[in-house]
């Protein structure tokens, strides 16, 4: 996913999805006998059948670390349990890319009101 190009709200269903196929892989390697999985997003259950666990995992930390930061929430209200440190380098570059977004939608918004107080 290239953060450059979504807004913050499809980064929020970007995790929210993440979240869904890691919960469907841990389900997936965990029961010999699979629950049914019809009644689920079948796109969702095909990407978790890759099996990718683990950079699932570390891709859903660093975004939610990055967005919730970028939001103005401290790192112990978002880890504080958390027993190895996340990738500060890679946490600083998707920070700085939701933060480009933020302040793009900022002056969008702003552009908008402009434009609609004028008329």
């Amino acid at each position: 996913m290239k953060l450059e190009a979504y807004s913050l709200r499809d980064v929020k269903s970007y995790l929210k999805d993440l979240a869904k196929v890691i919960r469907i892989s841990k389900l997936m390697r965990k029961t010999v006998h699979r629950p049914d999985f019809s009644k689920m997003d079948q796109r969702l259950v095909k990407w978790a059948e890759l099996s990718y666990l683990d950079r699932f995992r570390s891709d859903f930390r660093h975004i939610h670390i990055a967005y919730c930061e970028s939001r103005g929430k401290t790192r112990e209200q978002i880890e504080n349990k958390a027993e190895t440190s996340p990738d500060e380098e890679r946490v600083a570059v998707l920070k700085a890319l939701i933060q480009e977004t933020m302040r793009k939608e900022r002056e969008e918004h702003v552009g908008k009101e402009t434009v609609c107080s004028d008329s």
